[in-house]
């Protein structure tokens, strides 16, 4: 059974720290978020229970520099080593250009149901300032992501991690942008790349 509590401001009051891990232990997700932040020590105590087999980079900048934050800590770079086993890194290698060509040409849809031309140009402007959002984003990651050194350091935190996998997901919200997504894939990596077993 999975407990959720409330974290109120409060003085922090010693607690040993087997007890904190042992609280954690007993908590649904937002209890455990909450209660990190509550102080460092607490924040320290709950680090542990984070570590999971697979370690995701989502954010080169953010998420390497947790690998190195681990490796100040004997006990985390500990653990660390012996749990996690696999690498997995999002991937920025999309080409905008292409992608926002695919999603400017997409046909407005032909049936019984037609969306207006009002309302067709409007969901594609969401679209376009979703895809605006995402490419600047992606410009600040590339700027992260030449830092060799950084990942090197990163990794070798993890020195039991034998698979490095590329992971090139579907990142966006908006209906028109997903859609397009994939037909950029199927433009970009052919059909081979969606057959069952293909690797």
């Amino acid at each position: 059974m999975r407990l959720h509590i409330t974290v109120f401001r409060m003085t922090e009051v010693f607690i040993p720290i087997e007890v904190k891990k042992l609280i954690y232990e007993y908590l649904d997700l937002d209890s455990f978020k909450n209660l990190r932040q509550v102080s460092s020590s607490w924040a320290q105590a709950g680090f542990g229970f984070l570590l999971f087999p697979t370690f995701n980079i989502k954010s080169y900048f953010v998420d390497i520099n947790r690998l190195v934050g681990i490796g100040r800590s004997p006990e985390l770079s500990q653990q660390a080593a012996s749990i996690v086993k696999t690498i997995a890194v999002r991937s920025i290698d999309w080409d905008p250009s292409y992608f926002r060509e695919i999603v400017c040409n997409r046909p407005r849809p032909q049936n019984n149901f037609e969306i207006s031309n009002i309302e067709s140009t409007r969901q594609k402007d969401e679209a376009l300032k979703e895809l605006n959002a995402m490419i600047e984003q992606r410009q600040m990651k590339e700027l992260h992501a030449v830092d060799i050194y950084g990942l090197a350091q990163g990794l070798r935190q993890v020195p039991g991690a034998d698979t490095i996998r590329i992971d090139c997901p579907n990142i966006f919200k908006h209906i028109i942008l997903r859609e397009a997504w994939s037909e950029y894939e199927l433009q970009t990596y052919g059909s081979t790349r969606f057959e069952k077993g293909a690797s």
